[in-house]
């Protein structure tokens, strides 16, 4: 059974901690409860949205005028090299727990914020591993249809930060399954790469993580990447935090809202709002296109009450 909650402040359910009041709210945790949520709005008449960890959200100061349904589903399941795991779960201690068990694949995941399902509807990665890399099927539930479907990896056409769950909303993630392989070293390897993580950014901060899409870019700014940084452009594409500092945007302040000192494409809330947000990084992207005519693209999930 449900419960409709009313004027829940969506900040407290987001990394950002940015966002007004959602008309209605409910926490799901089965695909039960999903069926019975969904039917609420539509004899309701209420536009909605599905999320779970929140890590990926700038929700509008205005809220939204519709019902918000957070995914809290979150059984992780382990057998053999085998792992099933609920929407809700949290990456990080998916993680945790699969290299406790010396499961190897996804620590180079490790610290990435919010939820299996969110990650996997963005593909999201670090360090060369993206989510495609490890699975293996992802049930899904089709809310015009109630349909439970299970889609193979390929089905799930993983890209650059996308997928097919990214495109067509009409599937809610339900669970996801890992393939992974035995590794003995695989918790240590998990910790390096969260050394390497707040080498790079500060974790535990007001934030949705990287704000644009590393963007594709000519050969032209791929020497100029390589010739600073040593580095190749990898599949074409370079850090948007790089160009982003290029253009003179690093640990730049406005309105409570900062970019990174260490990542200039972490937007930080230092008790911003999220006009504060937009403004600052509008700038951004005008200033980036100017300098390097690159049009940088969203990472983030914008909601609003319009919506």
């Amino acid at each position: 059974m449900i419960t409709i909650q009313e004027n829940i402040n969506l900040s407290e359910h987001t990394t950002f901690e940015i966002g007004g009041n959602a008309r209605y709210f409910v926490e799901v945790n089965s695909m039960t409860d999903l069926e019975a949520a969904l039917e609420y709005a539509k004899e309701n008449r209420l536009k909605y949205f599905v999320f779970s960890g929140g890590s990926n959200l700038l929700v509008s100061d205005e809220g939204f005028d519709g019902l918000a349904i957070k995914i809290s589903m979150s059984v992780l399941s382990i057998t053999g090299t085998e792992v099933v795991a609920e929407a809700g779960c949290s990456l990080m201690e998916v993680i945790h727990e699969t290299t406790l068990e010396k499961l190897g694949g996804m620590e180079s995941m490790y610290g990435i914020p919010g939820s299996v399902g969110g990650a996997l509807r963005g593909n999201a990665g670090a360090f060369g591993t993206e989510m495609k890399d490890v699975v293996k099927e992802v049930t899904a539930f089709n809310v015009w249809t109630h349909q439970l479907r299970k889609f193979s990896n390929i089905q799930c056409k993983f890209g650059y930060r996308d997928s097919y769950f990214k495109k067509d909303k009409d599937w809610v993630i339900l669970s996801v399954t890992f393939s992974l392989t035995k590794d003995e070293k695989s918790h240590n390897k998990a910790h390096m790469t969260l050394s390497l993580r707040n080498e790079r950014q500060i974790q535990g901060i007001k934030s949705a993580g990287s704000f644009f899409e590393n963007p594709l870019v000519n050969t032209k700014i791929q020497k100029m990447f390589f010739d600073e940084k040593g580095v190749e452009a990898k599949d074409g594409r370079v850090p948007a935090g790089w160009l982003i500092e290029k253009s003179g945007f690093r640990g730049v302040c406005e309105n409570g809202v900062c970019t990174g000192e260490r990542s200039s494409n972490y937007v930080i809330n230092e008790e911003g709002d999220s006009e504060a947000v937009i403004a600052l990084t509008t700038k951004i992207k005008e200033k980036v296109f100017r300098d390097h005519g690159v049009e940088l693209v969203l990472e983030v999930t914008t909601i609003d009450s319009t919506e």
